[in-house]
């Protein structure tokens, strides 16, 4: 009980420094400290879930350029609409455009994984923030998919064996798209928590963000190329936003966790799902995508995409 107790403490005071970190970020830059923070994102990491959007977030914290929300996952166009822009703001800032300090740009922007998957957020972003840069990481869908039902099951949110889990998918988000459309202000606890396989299917996801933003405005990144070469990944996604290159510090990787292997016949089953799917993805970026706006995609680079 004692340890558990001093344990939660350590938990507890670790936020508020990195909170304090970031409120002092905020308002500091360039050697000098500025009148306010910024309030319209410069850019949105919206996916995808389990692909180390949150480890891309933090990376990007390190840069002296890049302002902080008051955290990570601000979800304002997906679970917290409601609440209005000018909330949006107060999580972002007080000024109205990026601004130059010192002579260099400063930028803000937030990472809620979600976006990516929720049928009403890509219209919202459009309508608030048209020339948003928007960043997407794509993870092979079998690992992405086991990965999100052990976080789920962490959190408490999922209460089914994984396989019991995958077979009542269907079943659970059947009219949940339908219901959407019928109700702007509809919340889905099952699309939010219970979508293991469907998430894996990217190409849906990015030809709804296609239809209101060009690919110009859209980074797309391999989970597992960020993983491998994080440095190099980081020098594209700075290019991409216009900012100056730096160093960062990329050993830890963030909200990583351990689980155990799923059976080898629930991996097979999944990749049977996500073979078509996963075809038709790489044709539509090879066909429809500028090269300088993906990484991680070269030949033989992608083995989730191109199987044996």
């Amino acid at each position: 009980m004692v340890a558990n107790e001093s344990k939660s403490r350590k938990s507890i005071q670790d936020i508020s420094k990195m909170m304090i970190r970031r409120v002092l970020k905020r308002l500091w830059c360039g050697g000098q400290f500025i009148a306010g923070p910024l309030s319209v994102p410069h850019f949105l990491i919206i996916g995808v879930q389990k692909g180390g959007t949150t480890s891309l977030y933090e990376y990007l914290q390190q840069h002296p350029q890049v302002q902080s929300a008051l955290i990570k996952e601000v979800h304002f166009f997906d679970l917290n609409f409601e609440k209005g822009w000018d909330w949006y703001q107060e999580q972002l800032g007080q000024n109205n455009q990026s601004v130059v300090t010192s002579r260099k740009k400063l930028v803000t922007g937030e990472a809620s994984p979600y976006y990516i998957f929720h049928p009403l957020v890509p219209e919202r972003v459009y309508h608030y923030i048209p020339n948003v840069k928007l960043i997407i990481l794509l993870r092979d869908p079998v690992a992405r998919s086991l990965s999100q039902y052990h976080h789920e099951c962490r959190w408490d949110f999922e209460s089914l064996g994984l396989e019991m889990a995958l077979a009542a998918e269907p079943e659970r988000l059947k009219f949940e798209l339908e219901k959407f459309s019928q109700d702007p202000h509809y919340q889905s606890y099952a699309y939010q928590h219970y979508s293991y396989v469907k998430r894996g299917f990217y190409l849906e996801q990015i030809l709804t963000w296609q239809h209101y933003f060009q690919p110009s405005q859209i980074l797309i990144i391999q989970s597992e190329f960020l993983s491998e070469n994080p440095d190099q990944v980081l020098i594209k996604v700075l290019d991409f936003l216009g900012l100056d290159q730096c160093q960062f510090k990329t050993q830890e990787r963030h909200n990583s966790g351990q689980y155990p292997p799923a059976p080898e016949r629930v991996k097979q089953q999944l990749a049977k799902q996500f073979l078509v799917p996963n075809q038709k993805l790489l044709g539509h970026l090879e066909m429809h995508w500028p090269s300088e706006n993906l990484m991680g995609f070269g030949a033989g680079e992608v083995n989730w995409l191109t199987p044996v």
